[in-house]
């Protein structure tokens, strides 16, 4: 049976329109993740007395928006800020950050990226396992959207298998 060329323009873009709302869930949701990490480690900054904690805590909202590797990278200024100011405060302001970047990788970003992108969180944790194995750190920067994108793509393609079949 052929289909019309109008047909397929909807398809097309019904579903281009759902990977671009795939996209902005995205990074709404990065953001989301890196608003959380930044505010926990303001208020440990606070916490602690390292200096400059507001200025920390905004050089961490920026790092952690990079999935998978902003947590790391957003421990280093807070890491070399706190050894400066002595051995005591260096050790403290390391088990903050890395505590922060712990919870926001088994937690915040399970839940948060569950919630904006429909995934479940055991689903987030199984595709960025893969993702990593597969292919390392670029593995684990594009397994999500990589999933979601597959999702989106297979529903599209079994709603057009069945009104194909239907017909």
């Amino acid at each position: 049976m052929q289909q019309r060329p109008e047909n397929h323009k909807k398809r097309v873009k019904s579903y281009m329109k759902e990977v671009d709302e795939m996209l902005v869930h995205f990074i709404d949701g990065r953001f989301i993740i890196a608003l959380i990490s930044s505010i926990l480690l303001l208020i440990g900054f606070l916490i602690i007395g390292i200096p400059y904690p507001f200025i920390l805590a905004l050089f961490s909202l920026i790092f952690y928006i990079i999935p998978t590797v902003g947590a790391f990278l957003s421990m280093i200024i807070p890491i070399l800020v706190g050894f400066s100011m002595g051995i005591t405060m260096g050790i403290e302001t390391t088990c903050l950050v890395v505590f922060v970047a712990g919870l926001e990788g088994m937690i915040i970003s399970n839940l948060v990226m569950g919630k904006t992108l429909f995934i479940h969180p055991l689903t987030s944790i199984i595709v960025l396992i893969i993702g990593g194995i597969m292919g390392g750190i670029i593995g684990l920067l594009f397994s999500i959207p990589a999933y979601v994108l597959i999702k989106i793509t297979y529903d599209h393609l079994y709603r057009y298998h069945d009104e194909v079949s239907q017909a």
